[in-house]
């Protein structure tokens, strides 16, 4: 199989992935497909729930639900993977709503695509304004989402009459100290920018840092989307950037376009 060609637009950018290890592999592929230097440092790991028997029970129940929410792509693989060692199918007629159009892929992947996504911004306000048309009242709910997460789904749902109940198909756990020639590097300016996809991974990695937090507000900031830009920019982040939607492709085109407008030979701060 060829090689994919490295087109050259991020040559000699080094970028602070902060995904889960297990999912940063499509947003490391695409920075370094365009020359640039991928350095991974989850702000999280991935685990399984706490209460795997409630996952069982809302998986049982997902064929007689009325809508099932996912917020993210990780609930999305949470749940396909508790589905494959359950040895049960993707309900196929499931009514399924995602946050975003990455989730609304992974929903794709897992054989339980979304009737309805949030495509204008991927965060609940958006979601809630696709779900429009859908008549809540009386109507069963399951919201897969890690451990914790925004409310706001929850209560608009039970406020139009839904029966809303949270499914954990996954954990976030706190990531070990970055590695001290990570620290070395950032601290002699050779992290260019940090690539920022979820505002729970900002937090996370500012608790993961913990002394050396000046790194991160000092270094460009790239968000996923303008809620999430403006979330860094309030806890510290000098200098934020958002992707104009909210995928990969349009993150990585916004890291892009930095990098071509830069001084030659720019680095962080």
């Amino acid at each position: 199989m060829a090689r994919a060609r490295i087109d050259g637009a991020l040559r000699g950018v080094r970028a602070l992935v902060t995904r889960p290890r297990a999912r940063a592999g499509a947003l490391r592929e695409m920075i370094e497909r365009r020359g640039g230097e991928a350095v991974l440092l989850p702000a999280v790991d991935i685990a399984a729930p706490r209460d795997r028997a409630a996952l069982s029970d809302a998986l049982a129940e997902l064929a007689r639900a009325d809508l099932a929410i996912f917020v993210s792509a990780a609930a999305v693989e949470g749940a396909a993977r508790a589905l494959r060692e359950e040895n049960l199918r993707a309900p196929q007629n499931a009514r399924v709503a995602a946050v975003g159009p990455a989730t609304a892929a992974a929903c794709a992947r897992a054989g339980l695509p979304a009737e309805f996504v949030a495509r204008a911004r991927s965060d609940s306000d958006g979601l809630l304004e696709e779900l429009r048309g859908f008549d809540a009242a009386g109507k069963r709910v399951l919201i897969f989402r890690g451990q914790s997460g925004r409310e706001r789904l929850r209560r608009a749902l039970e406020a139009r009459g839904a029966t809303v109940r949270h499914v954990e198909p996954y954990r976030r756990e706190p990531a070990a100290p970055p590695p001290a020639k990570l620290l070395r590097r950032w601290r002699a300016r050779e992290i260019d920018a940090v690539l920022i996809t979820g505002a729970s991974l900002w937090d996370a990695l500012i608790r993961r840092l913990g002394g050396e937090r000046g790194l991160l507000e000092a270094t460009p900031v790239f968000a996923y989307s303008a809620r999430i830009a403006e979330h860094c920019r309030r806890d510290g982040a000098r200098e934020v950037r958002s992707a104009a939607r909210p995928s990969d492709d349009a993150l990585v085109a916004a890291l892009s376009e930095w990098a071509a407008a830069r001084p030659e030979g720019g680095g962080s701060g």
